[in-house]
C-alpha cells in the first residue's frame, strides 16, 4: 500500500529526480469553495492532455497535490493512473524535461501559433498583474527559507527599486504581498492538509514555530492550534 507523504518528503523525491518541470495548478483566492475537488479535477484533465499530446510516449510521473486524501487511494489511482503524493508544498504534475523534446502525437501548426501567441503575452505583465505573478513566486520560494525582495526582482529580470515601484503602482508592496500570500497558504494548509503545524511554519518560511505563530495570531486574532480547534 502506497504511503501518504509529508511536503518534506515529497521535496526529497523531486530532489532525487534531478532537475524536473512542474506543471502546477494554483487557485489566487484561498478562500474560494471546492479548491481541494477543484485540484484533483485540474490534475485529471493535465493528464488527460499530456497524454493526448504525446500518446504512448508518455507515462504519468509523480504528481502532487497540497491537501490530505479525499477519497480512497484507489479512487486516485482510477482518475490520475497513480497514487499522488498527498500534503506536498503544490498541486503539480512532474514531468521530465527530456520529455519536452518528445514528437506531438498530431501537430498543429495554427494551435502552436495560438499558444506561442500567449505565452508572449506573458511576458508583458501590467502593474495590475505583478501583484499576482508576485504571490505565486513566493508560493515556489517560501518553503526553500527566508524570501527576500532582491531574490523576486532576480527571478523577474528587474531591479529592486522597480519592482517595488511597480507594485506601488498597483497599490501595494512586496511585505503586503508577502503577508497575504502567506496567510492564504496558512488557511488552505490548515483547512485542507495533514500537514503538522511546525511543518506548516517550515513550508511558509518563517524561522520557527514561534514566528509563524505570532504572525498568526496578529492576522487572525489566534495562534493557529486554537484556529484549528474553533474551525468545524
Amino acid at each position: 500500500m502506497p504511503r501518504h507523504v509529508t511536503s518534506d518528503k515529497a521535496g526529497n523525491l523531486a530532489h532525487r529526480l534531478g532537475m524536473i518541470i512542474q506543471l502546477a495548478y494554483r487557485v489566487l483566492d484561498p478562500k474560494q469553495p471546492g479548491i481541494s475537488h477543484g485540484a484533483e479535477l485540474a490534475l485529471g484533465v493535465g493528464r488527460r492532455l499530456l497524454k493526448t499530446l504525446m500518446g504512448d510516449n508518455w507515462h504519468p510521473h509523480p504528481m502532487l497535490l497540497e491537501h490530505g486524501p479525499q477519497a480512497p487511494l484507489r479512487a486516485y489511482r482510477q482518475l490520475l493512473g497513480i497514487t499522488p503524493q498527498f500534503n506536498s508544498d503544490t498541486t503539480a504534475i512532474l514531468l521530465d524535461p527530456k520529455e519536452l523534446d518528445l514528437p506531438l502525437s498530431e501537430a498543429d501548426a495554427t494551435l502552436h501559433r495560438l499558444i506561442r501567441q500567449h505565452l508572449d503575452t506573458l511576458q508583458q505583465l501590467t502593474d495590475l498583474e505583478v501583484p499576482g505573478y508576485v504571490s505565486n513566486l513566493l508560493r515556489d520560494l517560501l518553503p526553500q527559507g527566508r524570501v527576500t525582495v532582491n531574490q523576486v526582482a532576480d527571478l523577474m529580470a528587474m531591479s529592486r527599486r522597480t519592482l517595488q515601484r511597480r507594485l506601488a503602482d498597483s497599490g501595494t508592496s512586496f511585505q503586503h504581498v508577502l503577508d497575504e500570500t502567506r496567510q492564504g497558504m496558512a488557511l488552505r494548509y490548515l483547512r485542507d492538509s495533514d500537514l503538522q503545524i511546525t511543518q506548516l511554519s517550515d513550508l511558509l518560511g518563517y524561522a520557527d514555530l514561534s514566528a509563524f505563530s505570532r504572525a498568526f495570531t496578529r492576522w487572525f486574532g489566534k495562534p493557529p492550534s486554537r484556529w484549528q480547534r474553533d474551525t468545524p
